[in-house]
């Protein structure tokens, strides 16, 4: 077969066009890995990035034998279903959580600083606080805290 010069420009034209969509195809098929172009990346990055994190703690109360020895054969044990009060530091109330089984509480908050405090029950294990609670929290991110609430046993 003898190609025209008109006939061999025309595939020559259509030739880089053509490598130009399946190299293309491919490039669109990349959804993640190191083939993403930076600049597509960061906007996708910002386009989903959270805007809450998370707040997780342990509410414990202790001690629970009443003359503790070290190493204590009486470790401290989870305070189940106590409220949690989240505040901000200017103390004014964000959100309560309910802690679980295991004494574990979880709450999605905005960035922020927080204070932690755990409601006493008269009759429930636990007299006060033992120290103030302060959580830092950052978006996308899970800070933990851990609560110890003062038995009143000696």
């Amino acid at each position: 077969m003898i190609m025209t010069k008109p006939a061999f420009k025309s595939i020559m034209l259509v030739l880089p066009l053509l490598g130009a969509l399946l190299l293309g195809g491919c490039t669109v098929r990349s959804i993640e890995g190191t083939g993403t172009p930076a600049a597509t990346a960061t906007a996708s990055a910002t386009a989903t990035a959270p805007t809450k994190g998370t707040l997780t703690g342990t509410v414990r109360a202790g001690p629970t034998c009443p003359v503790e020895t070290v190493p204590s054969t009486c470790p401290p044990r989870p305070v189940t279903g106590r409220v949690v009060n989240i505040l901000t530091e200017s103390r004014q109330p964000v959100t309560t959580a309910t802690t679980d089984a295991k004494g574990e509480f979880s709450v999605a908050l905005s960035p922020g600083t927080y204070l932690v405090e755990v409601a006493i029950v008269q009759g429930q294990v636990g007299m006060r606080q033992v120290s103030p609670v302060r959580a830092v929290v950052v978006a996308g991110q899970t800070a933990h805290v851990d609560v110890m609430l003062d038995t009143g046993i000696r």
